[in-house]
């Protein structure tokens, strides 16, 4: 058997080794509540790209109308408008998504396969595709309605475009480069930072390939390819709000999460925003303009929240260096940190998941290593490629592509917070370099070269322990997967698995104002009324601002009949939240049920400013219209719901009935 066709069969047993655990993961993947029911970001995601595919305006149970219509884009929208193809073609099937990302992912395997083979060798590669395909990280994302299995397949192929330009800078083969950033970019902004890094190191080419008169052509070509593809966001979101937002208008607010006295490094939350997701940005928004006393547009509300990150940064330069030096050391941590729920004990409860190997303090130590080898060899004019004098330099120059994207990329995130899902994009050139090592280290062996092969094996460990060594203490939740599973159990109205999870999650910490708070939604909706008060003046004790506990304490009160006390919880809740629709709904009808008809329907227009797909609260309004004897007014607001929900037959029925009555 020749030795590409033995390749070729290595090869094929890696990525089908890879697609039986995907296969096994994705048969154990629907034992999670949020395989059905996504959270937070996964769920915003479902609704843009269900929004994008079919028009589809229901919003997730208890979500706030995020307005994406009539607003720049909050989230950068390439993966919403992947997920939303993916609809478009497949229909919204659970499965679909999660089949369709890990495909992508084992194609991210071949790609990095492809990548190595070609600039440092076909054993490298096989050993890259191998870690590529096994590791539990891609697995586990893959599974999720998020954005990194899409990172990563762009990353490489960004990569492998721009690394062609080493065999001679051509601006077409610039312009494919451009256009594979700049889809990445729509994914994750920050990596534009790469417009900035790539033209010096086509510099670096012109130089050293003695090509400076196509220097100029294919920096050109490459911008071009990077505005195809950025431009129609930033054109859209001018013509929606007349503000200059490139893609997305959510990094003032994570700037600001990450650079402010409370701030962890982590957490994106504050307590002038409260517990929320992208759903509740508008209500973030509306809050500051009634704070600030002005009406502001989203850009503008971004730029207040760069500028408070920005002061703090002025005003306490020493406390901003010791943050950043704390979130530079969590993003290289050998734990898997995340700002909600817990990836490690995720993968502690996946059988899957659990026998999977290489954990992040091996990779990265592999790669460190494997960077000094390849610098060694570089320098000894060993092999570090498949090829002559003229492969090894194209090798070293994709090195230095490489070292500088994971460079940028790594600084750009460490700015802002920090999360273990936002460095996956980098794992496979880590993997290249972690490849590098294992393969030095065996080439070595096999020529019996054990004194180098000793000093290799020093500096590895070396390295390892310095990674394992991380100074940085970052306490672990493994109450919030509980937390976060109870949630997903609420979405799909399991109220006794919610609290089976909660109750676990109390035990682990009973000092979370959120689990209590959530315990006692669940007692409420199982009529457990006396506990439900319990644990919601808990999670007040815990947390005197926590909004919800207080709506969900007030209407525990309201079904007592204790309306005083309903009302002032409702009352607490709207004056520290203005804005937080579901607050003042409650007030307004307790104030309707006390007989203050204008004090309900003021209550009741705030809530639909805030979130105007409320059919509930339109319906309520107009029955207040109704016991006011203003029929016509409440006839206005019928035909409104019927245009946001046409076959809404309480809508219908009553319009007809006071047509009649006015006949």
């Amino acid at each position: 058997m020749s030795s590409l066709n033995r390749e070729k069969i290595i090869l094929i047993t890696i990525l089908g080794v890879g697609l039986v655990l995907r296969l096994l993961y994705l048969f154990e993947l629907p034992q999670s509540p949020d395989f059905r029911y996504p959270l937070l970001d996964h769920m915003y995601h479902d609704y843009w790209a269900r929004l994008v595919a079919f028009g589809d305006t229901t919003l997730p149970v208890g979500a706030a109308d995020p307005l994406l219509d009539s607003n720049p884009y909050l989230r950068p929208p390439g993966y919403p408008f992947f997920l939303a193809g993916i609809y478009s073609v497949f229909g919204t099937n659970s499965y679909i998504p999660r089949i369709i990302q890990m495909l992508l992912g084992l194609s991210s395997a071949f790609l990095i396969y492809v990548l190595s083979r070609k600039w440092f060798g076909s054993t490298s590669a096989l050993v890259a595709t191998f870690f590529m395909s096994v590791n539990w990280v891609f697995i586990y994302y893959e599974g999720k309605l998020h954005a990194p299995s899409l990172l990563v397949f762009l990353s490489i192929l960004m990569i492998y475009t721009l690394g062609l330009l080493t065999e001679g800078l051509r601006p077409t083969r610039a312009l494919f480069a451009g256009l594979a950033l700049g889809l990445l970019a729509s994914v994750r902004p920050n990596v534009l930072t790469m417009c900035i890094a790539t033209p010096l190191w086509m510099g670096w080419l012109a130089w050293r390939q003695r090509e400076a008169p196509r220097f100029l052509p294919t920096v050109i070509a490459f911008a071009v390819g990077v505005s195809i593809v950025v431009m129609p966001a930033a054109i859209r979101n001018y013509r929606v709000t007349g503000d200059l937002t490139l893609l997305s208008a959510n990094g003032g607010i994570n700037f600001f999460f990450g650079n402010n006295p409370q701030s962890d490094g982590v957490s994106a939350a504050h307590p002038d925003t409260g517990a929320w997701s992208c759903f509740d940005y508008p209500r973030i928004v509306m809050d500051l303009e009634a704070r600030l006393g002005k009406q502001l547009t989203h850009a503008e509300a971004d730029a207040y929240f760069t500028a408070r990150a920005t002061d703090f940064i002025r005003a306490q330069p020493s406390n901003a260096l010791r943050l950043t030096a704390r979130k530079t050391l969590l993003f290289w941590s050998p734990k898997e940190i995340t700002s909600y729920g817990d990836v490690e004990s995720e993968r502690r409860h996946s059988r899957i998941l659990a026998m999977l190997p290489f954990p992040f303090a091996l990779t990265l130590s592999l790669c460190l290593t494997g960077l000094l080898m390849f610098i060694t060899d570089l320098r000894n004019q060993r092999d570090v490629s498949p090829d002559d004098t003229k492969a090894r330099a194209a090798s070293a120059n994709v090195v230095l592509l490489m070292v500088l994207f994971i460079l940028t990329y790594s600084i750009t995130l460490i700015l802002f917070i920090v999360s273990g899902r936002y460095r996956v994009p980098i794992q496979p050139f880590l993997f290249v370099g972690a490849a590098y090592a294992v393969v030095g280290i065996g080439r070595r062996i096999t020529m019996r070269e054990m004194q180098h092969n000793l000093g290799w094996a020093c500096v590895f460990v070396a390295i390892f322990i310095v990674v394992l060594l991380n100074p940085v203490r970052h306490r672990m939740h493994p109450e919030a997967w509980h937390l976060h599973r109870s949630r997903a159990f609420q979405q799909a109205s399991d109220w006794a698995s919610a609290t089976r999870e909660l109750e676990q999650a109390i035990a682990i910490n009973p000092n979370n104002a959120q689990i209590q708070d959530n315990l006692a939604k669940c007692f409420a909706n199982t009529r457990r009324l006396d506990d439900a008060v319990k644990y919601y003046a808990n999670a007040l004790r815990l947390d005197p601002g926590l909004v919800s506990a207080h709506v969900g304490i007030g209407k525990v009160f309201a079904r007592t009949g204790e309306m005083d006390r309903a009302i002032k919880h409702f009352e607490t809740a709207v004056s520290i939240s203005p804005n937080y629709d579901e607050a003042l709904v409650c007030l307004g009808s307790a104030m309707a049920m006390r007989g203050n008809a204008q004090a309900a329907a003021s209550n009741f227009q705030a809530a639909l400013k805030v979130n105007p797909q409320r059919i509930d609260v339109h319906l309520l309004l107009a029955q207040l219209m109704i016991d006011s004897g203003q029929p016509a007014m409440a006839s206005a607001v019928y035909r409104k719901v019927l245009h946001l929900q046409p076959e809404n037959v309480e809508a219908r029925s009553s319009l007809n009935a006071l047509t009649r009555g006015e006949k």
